[in-house]
């Protein structure tokens, strides 16, 4: 199995001017087959320090694409730099934000990444095994010379000229699954096998964008390396470059950035049938810099008429209950995370499929999802009733509840008990209820109530004072009559 990483490296470009090659299907639409564009008035900055990525005329400013073709069939962008020279203080920065006048490559952020797999020594006894190393070059003279051919391009280190892996690697990013991964753990139930890629920063400042790509080792000689060809080849020729099944996750939290104005369709989890009615909680973290609410979740295999949660609509609480105005919304989250998480209720009719987000990063705006899948639901934690504390006999009142958290599980029932009356029984889906009673009885009395869901359970009370009933005396006035 390959495993690729495109532009691992740190390190900008300097030019502006390039040549931008259209696809098949552009052509056909009467486009040019070759454009001169340049950094700055087609796209991204002429500053070095940022990214750059051309637009290609191939759709146009609403992100329509041309000839009525879909976006999977036409290239709307042509890279030139997708990294983020930042930083401040001495080079490699002083942990502050901030970001150079121009260009400098002593801000660039090394990046390590260590490939490796657990072997299964005993039944219950695993062990990590690394496999192949690669550190990503910053170009800045003193920590590498730049010399490895990376820069836009989709590469195998050790299994590709001129990007050797880390010394100590006992394999490459080209592995052998029969040879290099003895006993690796296997899924006794779906006999899926796994390999990790750790990646960290070891120094620098600046924002390093990646992608990884894995499947069989047999396009090397077909496909080209680089990105922008690469991408006019995949789209001339549809279904010449497939992943053969393997999938590439992510582990805890997915750090994504954003090159698109426009809402793209994210895919977030594969869906089983076992995932029907299951909750996931989804937060986001660092949404700003262009981004645009609102955000919808749906599965790719259920029509949205059918099913989707929408949320950050301005003015309109989120449908998981959560009022207007309580969480963040994107494009003002910089540097927190949506809390409390979106909570996705999944329709019980889900057999397969992808949950899917609908989402507008904007432009260079980096940000990433945590997403959970509830093992139990959330149970209520507090029930405060609101009401008075005296009332009168045939006088209606009105009690209100409010659970927390507001994060609860729901369906919710709610089960109103008052001294001397049957109980009243609502099953919702919000975190407030109330009844209306009228008393039939004076003295002191005891309205309660307990609120269920699928994680538990919570009883609250509160006493009432009620009057007994009002006698009104008119005096009594006796008229002599002759």
């Amino acid at each position: 199995m390959r495993v690729e990483l495109f532009d691992p490296d740190s390190m900008n470009r300097p030019e502006n001017t390039h040549t931008v090659t259209r696809t098949a299907n552009a052509v056909s639409a009467s486009l040019p087959l070759t454009s001169t564009r340049q950094c700055g008035p087609d796209g991204g900055s002429a500053n070095r320090k940022n990214p750059c990525i051309l637009r290609t005329g191939e759709v146009d400013g609403s992100g329509t694409p041309v000839g009525g073709f879909t976006l999977d069939q036409v290239n709307p962008y042509w890279f030139v730099r997708v990294d983020e020279n930042r930083g401040a203080g001495a080079a490699p920065g002083n942990g502050q934000c901030g970001s150079p006048a121009n260009y400098n490559p002593a801000f660039n952020t090394a990046t390590f990444f260590q490939l490796y797999y657990f072997r299964q020594n005993a039944p219950d006894v695993t062990e990590r095994m690394n496999l192949a190393a690669y550190t990503g070059q910053t170009g800045d003279g003193v920590r590498d010379n730049g010399d490895h051919n990376t820069d836009l391009r989709w590469v195998s280190p050790g299994a590709d000229a001129g990007v050797p892996v880390d010394a100590g690697s006992s394999a490459t990013f080209e592995v052998n699954l029969t040879q290099d991964t003895p006993n690796i753990v296997t899924d006794t139930t779906t006999g899926d096998r796994y390999l990790y890629l750790d990646v960290t920063s070891l120094s620098g400042a600046s924002n390093n964008n990646f992608e990884i790509w894995a499947g069989p080792p047999i396009y090397t000689t077909t496909v080209p390396s680089e990105v922008n060809a690469r991408n006019l080849y995949l789209l001339d020729n549809p279904g010449v470059h497939d992943s053969a099944g393997v999938k590439v996750y992510a582990v805890d939290y997915l750090p994504q950035d954003s090159k698109w104005t426009h809402p793209l369709e994210i895919p977030l989890v594969d869906l089983t049938a076992a995932d029907a009615g299951a909750i996931f909680r989804i937060s986001l973290y660092d949404s700003d810099a262009g981004s645009q609410p609102p955000v919808t979740f749906f599965v790719d295999t259920i029509p949205e008429s059918d099913w989707s949660m929408t949320f950050a609509v301005n003015g309109v609480d989120d449908p998981d209950g959560v009022p207007d105005g309580a969480r963040c919304k994107p494009g003002s989250c910089q540097t927190q995370w949506v809390d409390p998480a979106y909570k996705i209720t999944l329709p019980v009719t889900v057999t397969g499929g992808r949950l899917m987000a609908r989402y507008d990063g904007g432009f260079s705006d980096s940000y990433g999802w945590q997403i959970e899948r509830a093992a139990t639901a959330v149970p209520p934690r507090k029930a405060n009733i609101e009401g008075p504390i005296t009332g009168t006999v045939g006088v209606t009142d009105t009690f209100s509840a409010f659970v927390t958290p507001i994060t609860v599980d729901w369906p919710l029932t709610y089960t109103w008990q008052i001294d001397g009356q049957a109980p009243i029984v609502r099953v919702s889906d919000k975190t407030m209820d109330s009844i209306d009673v009228v008393w039939t009885s004076g003295g002191d009395h005891t309205v309660a109530l307990r609120v269920t869901n699928a994680g538990g359970e919570i009883l609250s009370t509160e006493t009432t004072v009620v009057a007994g009933t009002r006698f009104y005396y008119l005096p009594l006035i006796i008229k002599e009559v002759q």
